[in-house]
């Protein structure tokens, strides 16, 4: 006899031939150990959903509302109910995956919005993280799915290998793309929460004399690729915020 679908919210028995219908009932505190959907979901119907039993002694149920179809079997009823909470437990934990998408390609819609905000650089710094470090790490595990241990292991390995700076920047940019996607999806749970940082200290570099500004700007003058030298001798002299060095080093490379 082939199953025959079975409504939730079943009221009474009824028989037909030698299969009859029966009712799955759960306690107050069995719903309340289900995820929040399940919970209002099965309270809608009175705690009850509905079963059939063949003229084998088989039990029988086939659960479809609200995007779930969940079917189940067996010769125990209480092995029934057990299996049924089981595999609409699976149910709804696959179907709220499918509901996030994966971190390239929430990242990628999350970039193209600061495009029209931040500076060309500060875009440009960020699609590079992306590309070269961020997306292949975590690119196709959906949002859901990034662990807040694997970030914090995986920030901690730039900091042992002494790249600091690459660690906070890729700790910020994180954190700006999870905390507008716990917007977005408020089931989210935030990995970037108790995301730490090591301290540290930067390495500051020594300015430039006027004198070995001159000799930058005089080496680079003497060269016949003046036009390839320009930029990396006008930057370094700018990096050190000595606008005048780096006016006569324009004025140069113009000859």
């Amino acid at each position: 006899m082939p199953l025959t679908s079975v409504f939730l919210c079943a009221t009474h028995t009824h028989r037909k031939g030698n299969a009859s219908r029966e009712k799955l009932k759960f306690s107050k505190a069995e719903i309340e150990k289900l995820p929040q959907a399940l919970q209002k979901l099965l309270e809608k119907c009175g705690r009850n959903v509905a079963c059939r039993t063949t003229e084998h002694g088989l039990y029988q149920a086939r659960f479809r509302r609200n995007g779930y179809n969940v079917e189940v079997a067996d010769k125990n009823f209480s092995a029934l109910k057990e299996k049924f909470l089981q595999k609409l437990i699976a149910a709804d934990n696959k179907k709220r995956q499918s509901e996030f998408p994966l971190f390239k390609d929430y990242a990628e819609d999350w970039l193209s919005v600061k495009r029209r905000v931040v500076k060309d650089s500060t875009y440009d710094g960020y699609a590079l993280q992306l590309r070269r470090k961020l997306n292949p790490e975590f690119g196709d595990l959906p949002l859901n799915k990034v662990q807040r241990s694997a970030v914090q292991n995986y920030l901690f390995s730039f900091s042992d290998a002494e790249k600091h700076r690459t660690a906070h920047k890729l700790k910020t940019l994180l954190s700006a793309i999870f905390a507008t996607a716990a917007e977005d999806f408020p089931t989210l749970l935030n990995p970037m929460r108790k995301i730490v940082s090591e301290r540290y200290s930067s390495k500051k570099g020594k300015a430039f004399t006027v004198q070995e500004e001159r000799k930058i700007i005089e080496f680079c003058s003497a060269r016949q690729e003046k036009n390839e030298y320009m930029s990396k001798a006008c930057g370094a002299i700018c990096v050190c915020a000595r606008p005048l060095s780096y006016c006569i080093a324009k004025t140069i490379f113009r000859q």
